[in-house]
């Protein structure tokens, strides 16, 4: 017979297999895969990481199982990767992610933002329940044009040989309403991991195909992005916890 998938190694290519199997009932693929990303890790690439990285794209394979929504795969696409280490304790950056009011929590980026729980709730950030799914409409204003977005999240508490993991995994359910033909978002893929240790790691990546005046967003705006929301995460810990 043929053997079982195995976890990738390497961080470009681990961000699609993580996101493929955030949510196997099986957990035996994901903790594999997280276990090889806290070694990636360990080996003194945190600095580079906070550079960030491109990263491979996502398979069909890895959105095949998002809610039965049928996603196109645009050739455009454009994956990015961040990880940021917190001096803070662990459950508070899962509280801080996963159920502090986020709108707060980016210090205003957005217009509105308000998510409902759709299963289990805010026991996730405590870790009472394993498992929690959400979803989140939001508005957003760049450069004046108005994006009204929908998406919808996962999360998961994952035990590893390592210790518990979390994991978060989100996407836009459909193309957001913009108020200007200057901006096309249409596809946007979302994906957090927390490992475990003294100063807790998160990595942060995301897949985006989003024109900006006929041209794609470019990688460094999207680890910009990404930069500036692992700051607003750290301020808000500074403050509240």
């Amino acid at each position: 017979g043929c053997a079982p998938p195995e976890a990738p190694t390497e961080l470009q290519q681990l961000a699609c297999f993580l996101f493929e199997h955030a949510q196997d009932e099986d957990p035996t693929l994901l903790a594999e895969g997280l276990g090889n990303l806290d070694d990636w890790f360990s080996a003194d690439r945190q600095e580079d990481a906070e550079e960030g990285f491109q990263i491979n794209m996502l398979t069909e394979a890895a959105i095949s199982d998002l809610n039965g929504k049928d996603f196109q795969l645009s050739e455009e696409l454009v994956g990015a990767a961040v990880a940021t280490e917190y001096d803070a304790g662990f459950e508070d950056l899962i509280a801080t992610t996963a159920v502090d009011d986020w709108y707060e929590v980016s210090d205003g980026l957005y217009e509105y933002y308000d998510k409902t729980w759709v299963d289990g709730g805010a026991c996730i950030g405590d870790g009472s329940c394993e498992t929690s799914e959400a979803s989140s409409e939001s508005e957003l204003v760049v450069l004046g044009v108005s994006i009204v977005s929908s998406n919808y999240i996962q999360y998961r508490w994952v035990e590893t040989d390592r210790g518990w993991a979390f994991v978060h995994r989100s996407w836009l359910v459909e193309p957001p309403e913009v108020s200007s033909s200057l901006v096309e978002p249409n596809s946007q893929f979302y994906l957090a991991v927390v490992l475990p240790g003294e100063a807790p790691l998160r990595l942060q990546a995301t897949w985006i195909d989003t024109k900006l005046v006929g041209l794609n967003v470019p990688k460094s705006q999207v680890v910009a992005t990404l930069r500036d929301q692992a700051e607003s995460i750290g301020a808000w810990l500074d403050t509240n916890y």
